[in-house]
């Protein structure tokens, strides 16, 4: 299968275009993103896509999404609206960032 996931180096503005749940994750985490890899390569309703910004969120999505420090994860609408965010105390685990895609997929 292919990845989903991001890499650096790869295209994150046509990624986030996707009419697609994206969650987005934030710093060294590569436990965490491999995860969110698992959970959107086979997704149960809707497409999902990681993008990993293993360095810094690009500062207009800090903005934009209202991301704190204490944000380690986040996830966005097909339409890029903000799902819900993983705080740092948050457990990495398939429940929780499944949660989290899930969140993104209410929104409108």
């Amino acid at each position: 299968m292919e990845k989903t996931t991001i890499m650096p180096g790869g295209d994150d503005a046509a990624a986030l275009a996707q009419p697609v749940l994206k969650l987005i994750v934030i710093g060294n985490r590569p436990a965490l993103a491999q995860i969110a890899d698992d959970l959107a390569l086979n997704p149960p309703y809707k497409p999902r896509l990681v993008v990993w910004y293993q360095q810094n969120l690009p500062q207009e999505m800090v903005t934009k999404y209202g991301i704190t420090a204490d944000v380690k994860a986040f996830s966005l609408s097909v339409s890029n609206k903000l799902g819900a965010k993983m705080l740092q105390h948050e457990l990495e685990d398939y429940p929780g960032v499944n949660d989290i895609f899930d969140a993104a997929g209410t929104v409108l």
